[in-house]
């Protein structure tokens, strides 16, 4: 992650600078308000700002309050850097728009905390807007699967008895174009049917299971699946947490979502190689880790890393497919409140992350899921 250091002070940007690239970010810094006001106004600007207060050409307080003015879809979570220890002061600087503040001269361990801490408020940011989007797409589609569905199968049918007329049988072009209208119909079938299966994704049935005789069991039924295919230098293996408990889940629906990234990852190994599925339990954490790696060659550029998960988006040459498989997937994930993670290197391969909170999940298992309504629980602060 990206974090902004905004510091007039030569010894503390660099202290700050050497001590972010050792926690794993990626600091940017400048020297005063105005470099920092222009670089957040950008469309790429980190969503992290370590920001002092006291600086020349423009303070923090300025930049602040300038860029909660602007019309952002990610706003950055702002920590400020302080000398001044007013309450007055320190309350100004959070009605302006801070999130945080550290007191100078800081302290390394708080203001590591500090930022976690914003590292998470933004991820969890990111994952209510997805939620959101999801939920928008889900009543769109909703509403025009089912409106074009009925109208759908009349056409289909009528293409259907057509083929069967012998006038059409006897002219070979016009047969030939109620076939491609036929194939291309049932292609608008398939494309209504992902759109339901994107939605239905979201309300799960929940009951306790064991992940890994899930694991097991969508194995065999991929094996079953494509016994008549040939799958050429590929071998699949399993490394399953021996003390995985049970939990509440959708077992269907994360049979589902194995299949699909297993399908996924024999796509992507067209010169052969291992796939690996592993299960783990986080005890210390109460987290259930799903995982799911391939070693295609190719993997996955980072532009397209960004939109995977988007319905509709595929890589695949049209009629090859709709792009709603991983949409699917992340749909489900989300719907057992839990996080996906994707890392994907050239040469390398792809591994898929998916991981469930055991304890939230036995919270809510006795109600119907609702994105909806788990969104804006979150919003108020009652989901924690």
């Amino acid at each position: 992650m990206r974090v902004l250091i905004a510091e007039d002070d030569l010894t503390s940007r660099m202290l700050l600078t050497a001590a972010l690239k050792k926690w794993g970010y990626e600091p940017v810094a400048v020297s005063d308000g105005k470099a920092a006001w222009l670089l957040l106004q950008q469309a790429d600007a980190p969503h992290l700002v370590i920001l002092d207060w006291m600086m020349p050409e423009m303070d923090g307080l300025e930049v602040v309050s300038r860029v909660r003015a602007l019309d952002t879809v990610q706003p950055p979570y702002i920590i400020m850097l302080t000398t001044k220890d007013e309450k007055g002061d320190l309350a100004l600087g959070l009605e302006a728009g801070a999130n945080d503040y550290v007191k100078k001269p800081f302290n390394m361990d708080e203001l590591l905390a500090r930022v976690r801490v914003g590292q998470r408020m933004l991820e969890l940011n990111q994952t209510l807007a997805e939620k959101e989007k999801i939920i928008s797409l889900g009543d769109m589609a909703a509403g025009v699967a089912h409106e074009i569905n009925s109208p759908l199968q009349v056409v289909t049918g009528s293409l259907e008895r057509l083929l069967n007329e012998k006038q059409i049988k006897e002219d070979s072009s016009l047969l030939r174009c109620v076939q491609m209208a036929y194939r291309n119909s049932w292609r608008i079938a398939q494309i209504t049917q992902g759109l339901l299966s994107y939605i239905q994704a979201m309300p799960m049935k929940l009951s306790l299971h064991n992940l890994n005789h899930i694991v097991e069991k969508s194995l065999a039924e991929f094996m079953q699946q494509n016994q008549t295919q040939t799958i050429p230098q590929i071998t699949i293996s399993t490394t399953l947490c021996p003390d995985l408990p049970q939990w509440y889940c959708d077992s269907d629906a994360l049979q589902q979502i194995i299949l699909q990234l297993l399908k996924n990852a024999v796509e992507a190994m067209q010169d052969g190689g291992e796939i690996v599925m592993k299960t783990d339990f986080r005890k210390s954490e109460k987290l259930i880790v799903l995982q799911v790696s391939d070693e295609g060659k190719i993997g996955i550029i980072a532009e397209n890393l960004k939109r995977i998960f988007d319905p509709f988006f595929t890589t695949k040459p049209p009629g090859e497919g709709i792009g709603l498989g991983l949409s699917i997937v992340r749909g489900i994930v989300y719907a057992h409140d839990g996080q996906i993670v994707v890392d994907s290197t050239p040469a390398i391969g792809t591994t898929f992350t998916m991981i469930f909170p055991l304890e939230r999940i036995k919270v809510i298992q006795s109600a119907e899921i609702d994105e909806k309504r788990m969104v804006n629980m979150y919003q108020k602060g009652r989901y924690v």
